[in-house]
Order: C-alpha cells, then sequence, then structure tokens
C-alpha cells in the first residue's frame, strides 16, 4: 500500500507525479519511481558480514542461514509472556492510516504503509526514516520495531515520527536493551527504560515495558559468549555453537513469565518497548 500522497522529505511540500518519478516544486527535488515503488534513498551502503548474514537469514538463502533459521524454531532463547506488538496492531482503528518504519520484509497489515532503507518485496517506499516522505500529522499509527538501535541519530527518528503522526496518534517502538550486537548493516545503541522515555519526551505519554525479559537476556548471552568465542568469523560455526550452547539451556527462558512487566526486570531484560501517544 502506499498513502494517496507523497511530500517531499527535504522541505515537505507535496510532490506531483508523472510516470517515472516524484518532482517538488518548492525544492526542485526529484525522486524516481522503479518499479512503482518511489526511490527517496539510493546513497550506497557499505555491507558488513553482519548485514550479509542477516539478509541471508532473512530471505532463507543459504545452507547456513537454513541451518540457523530451523535450529531457531527448536531452540531460541526469544521469549514473549505478552506480545504487546499483536495487541497494539489489534487495537488499530479501521480506515487508520497506519506506517511501519524500517519494515523490512514483513507486511503486519494488509493496509499499512511500510517504509525501509532497502528494497524488500513487501517495502512501499523507499526511504530514510529520518527523513519520511509523509505529511506532517498524516498518521494515526507508528511502528518502530527493533529499528531504532541500527540508527546512527535515533533522536532524529523519534523527531520524525513526532511530526507525521496527528495529536492523539500513537506508537509501538520495541528497541534491545540487554542484547548482543548485531549489525544490520551495524549496531549504534541499546536502550534503557530511562533512554526511550527521554527520546519520547516531546510526546504526551510513555510507558515503557518488558517485551523479552531478564531470563532471555541471560540464555542469549550466555549462548552468544560461545559462539562468538569459539566460530571465529565463520557464519556456520557460529550457528553450530550458538545451537549447542542453548539447547541445554533455553527452556528457561520461560521463567520470563514470573516477571512483572513494569516492575524491576526492566533494569536487565532483554529487550524493552515504548507505548507512546502524542
Amino acid at each position: 500500500m502506499q498513502p494517496k500522497d507523497l511530500y517531499c522529505p527535504e522541505c515537505h511540500s507535496p510532490l506531483a507525479r508523472s510516470a517515472g518519478e516524484l518532482s517538488c516544486g518548492t525544492c526542485a527535488c526529484s525522486y524516481p519511481i522503479v518499479g512503482g515503488i518511489p526511490r527517496f534513498f539510493s546513497g550506497p551502503l557499505k555491507e558488513t558480514e553482519d548485514m550479509t548474514f542477516q539478509a541471508d537469514q532473512m530471505f532463507n538463502a543459504t545452507l547456513t542461514a537454513k541451518i540457523y533459521n530451523l535450529g531457531k524454531k527448536i531452540v531460541s532463547s526469544d521469549y514473549q509472556p505478552k506480545n504487546h506488538l499483536d495487541e497494539f496492531i489489534f487495537a488499530i482503528k479501521t480506515g487508520a492510516v497506519v506506517a511501519e518504519l524500517g519494515s523490512g520484509n514483513r507486511r503486519l497489515t494488509p493496509h499499512i504503509i511500510n517504509i525501509d532503507l532497502f528494497p524488500f518485496p513487501n517495502v512501499d517506499i523507499i526511504a530514510d526514516i529520518t527523513k519520511t516522505p509523509l505529511g506532517s500529522e498524516t498518521v494515526d499509527y507508528v511502528v518502530i520495531d527493533a529499528v531504532l538501535e541500527h540508527v546512527p541519530e535515533p533522536h532524529k527518528v523519534v523527531e520524525e515520527i513526532f511530526r507525521i503522526v496527528r495529536p492523539g496518534g500513537a506508537v509501538y517502538c520495541l528497541a534491545p536493551f540487554v542484547y548482543p550486537y548485531h549489525g544490520y548493516p551495524h549496531n549504534y545503541f541499546n536502550f534503557s527504560k530511562d533512554a526511550l522515555e527521554f527520546l519520547f519526551r516531546s510526546f504526551s505519554h510513555c510507558s515503557v515495558e518488558i517485551a523479552r525479559g531478564p531470563t532471555s537476556a541471560l540464555t542469549n548471552l550466555l549462548s552468544e559468549y560461545v559462539a562468538v568465542a569459539l566460530s571465529g568469523k565463520s557464519a556456520m560455526r557460529y550457528t553450530f555453537w550458538k545451537g549447542i550452547a542453548l539447547a541445554p539451556i533455553f527452556l528457561l527462558k520461560y521463567l520470563d513469565t514470573f516477571w512483572d512487566s513494569k516492575g524491576p526486570g526492566v533494569r536487565i531484560a532483554n529487550a524493552l518497548c515504548a507505548k507512546v501517544i502524542k
């Protein structure tokens, strides 16, 4: 899905659409439309080993990725006692404008606007999420799920969310806290409760809860320690040792059921989610 109207990410003026591009009459910027998809970002991205490995996982593209994805279905440290994202999506009102920033290749709802830096098949708009081509106060709901850690200036993303969301609109943000490095293409930050509350301080309400708890953090870090120590730079060896290390301990993650989602576990949680109202 794409919005009916797109706006210049530089000056926020309406864009005129022609067969092959979008053009701004105010600042004279133009943006190509390739395969029906508007491209507001075309800059070079330096590939990293982490980026390549995560892309392979996303598309199940290599033998190592296939083994990793299969193993993750059997042994994984990831566990959410409560699915906050599903709850957020369920509460979306009919006819609302919803955008996911940094969507990757998934589509949460049929009518969501997917914006990402990479041209995945499910992406509607290719853009830098610090400069979205959406009008001010035109969006009712925003999802930004495990994305802020990959942005060198996350405060600019939050400022952009504040700009595009209507008063009373809602935001769901998940971010890692006690979590290993994962570059896609880079990993700049992890976020505490204080950090998320500070980033969303301009909004009228921000509630931070545990998304994945302390035991998920512990089992993930222990298995990551073993995998990184023994794998060198081999993705296959990393996958093997990660699975071996997780196998005897991954069921401990279900202890996170007993942690209060708003209690002291936020100090050592694997990931936190912010539920925000403008």
